[in-house]
């Protein structure tokens, strides 16, 4: 039993770091195809019928404020990208009609909603 218990504890503190770290990503949601690619400052994605909602934590780093841009090329459904502040509040909701946002540099939970999108997109940052 307490072998149980300390290989539990081990497990959830090895999410823990994983999901400070960025490297854990949340998400749940269907898609027919779905291929997601990210790098240091940008994360995107090609998509057919993908209806998900994706979640992880990003660190915009740097001095000034951090410039967002949106790029969004879809066929068919629709996306919003918001970032979370530590309080758990949109610091800055992203659309294809409000494409482009400023955020002072910090860390953020950046929180990806796709309904019914085809096509790509692509999220970069400076």
């Amino acid at each position: 039993m307490t072998k149980t218990i300390l290989l539990l504890a081990i497990l959830l503190a090895a999410v823990w770091v994983l999901w400070e770290k960025g490297l854990f990503t949340g998400n749940y949601g269907a898609a027919l195809l779905f291929v997601g690619r990210r790098g240091p400052k940008m994360e995107g994605a090609q998509m057919t019928r993908c209806s998900r909602t994706l979640s992880h934590i990003v660190r915009l780093t740097g001095e000034a404020p951090c410039t967002l841009t949106l790029r969004a090329e879809l066929t068919a459904g629709d996306i919003r990208v918001e970032l979370h502040s530590r309080e758990k509040r949109p610091a800055l909701t992203l659309t294809r009609d409000c494409p482009a946002g400023t955020l002072e540099p910090g860390r953020y939970r950046l929180v990806t909603v796709l309904k019914g999108a085809t096509g790509d997109y692509e999220l970069t940052w400076n």
